[in-house]
């Protein structure tokens, strides 16, 4: 149940930030996208930490971006974003990634506005400095272990990270964090979040900047390590997609001039983009709700051995 409310309560922020940063067409689009994708709909079923994190993680965007764009309450979201940052690493530790989101949030501010003349903030802060604190504070509240046993948690991590970075179990290619997308995400909405990734770096808007530290800092840790699973970018999918819906609304909007027009072009490429990811994810679905292959040998077994047999498992 917390995956599952986990994974609508994220298509509902996902919306709503695409509306208020860009538009009501890109929130919408980003969550169309976020509700079908295969591996968020996967793992909204199961008893795993990928999707909670991923709502912390989008929360922490979302207090990341008022930030750089709320000057009269920009403590409250410093806070706000340092202590969703901490859940979420205390949720699944690499979600601690959007801190970093929240620095370039920092740094975009001061830039802008120093270069104005319009602000005396510092680049080095202390709002920025009571939001890596907070978040500190917040990953020990998640995580007290953490703390109360630290030669435990210390161990467990570096143990974690050797192992991953020598290999040994299953490799991967130095680029699968983002090459992986297209099984996760399901093509071809995964080659439209990889183009935007591209188109992002190349606008620089402020929103796209914070948006993309994500998957960008993420995916770079994630490719030094030798072992690398398919899920681990999860996190990452709802910036992901918000840029990807940005993408296709100005690919629509620039040739396009009616806006009647770019709303039925809009529509057709959204379900064009989604029907495959969504397919799978109802062909997932139903398979889940046929007997499970273990209860139906489980039955076969006690119908057709008789008891006291002698049974000999090959592990």
């Amino acid at each position: 149940l917390i995956a599952a409310f986990s994974g609508v309560a994220t298509v509902a922020v996902v919306y709503f930030f695409g509306r208020r940063v860009y538009d009501e067409r890109v929130g919408l689009i980003a969550a169309a996208f976020l509700t079908f994708s295969i591996s968020h709909v996967e793992f909204s079923r199961v008893v795993k930490t990928h999707v909670p994190a991923g709502l912390f993680v989008m929360l922490s965007l979302w207090n990341a971006w008022f930030v750089y764009n709320d000057k009269n309450k920009r403590l409250r979201h410093y806070l706000l974003a340092g202590l969703f940052a901490g859940l979420g690493a205390s949720t699944i530790y690499h979600a601690g990634f959007v801190l970093l989101s929240l620095v370039v949030a920092h740094v975009l501010y001061w830039l802008d506005f120093s270069r104005r003349r319009l602000s005396n903030e510092r680049l080095l802060s202390f709002k920025l400095f009571s939001a890596v604190v907070v978040c500190f504070l917040a990953f020990l509240l998640g995580t007290p272990f953490a703390l109360l046993d630290w030669q435990t948690f210390i161990g467990d991590i570096s143990s974690g990270a050797s192992m991953a970075y020598r290999g040994g179990i299953w490799e991967r290619g130095t680029f699968f964090p983002f090459v992986s997308l297209v099984r996760t995400m399901g093509a071809p909405a995964a080659h439209l979040g990889l183009v935007s990734l591209i188109y992002a770096l190349f606008r620089r808007r402020p929103a796209d900047l914070i948006l993309l530290s994500l998957p960008l800092f993420l995916g770079g840790f994630l490719m030094l390590f030798t072992v690398k699973e398919p899920h681990h970018m999860l996190i990452a999918f709802a910036p992901i997609y918000l840029l990807s819906a940005s993408l296709l609304v100005d690919l629509i909007t620039w040739p396009v001039h009616s806006r009647i027009v770019q709303s039925v072009v809009l529509t057709v490429a959204t379900v064009l983009l989604i029907v495959v990811p969504a397919r799978n994810s109802f062909e997932c679905g139903y398979r889940l709700t046929m007997p499970d292959t273990r209860v139906l040998a489980k039955d076969w077994i006690e119908k057709n051995i008789p008891p006291s047999s002698k049974l000999l498992m090959d592990s």
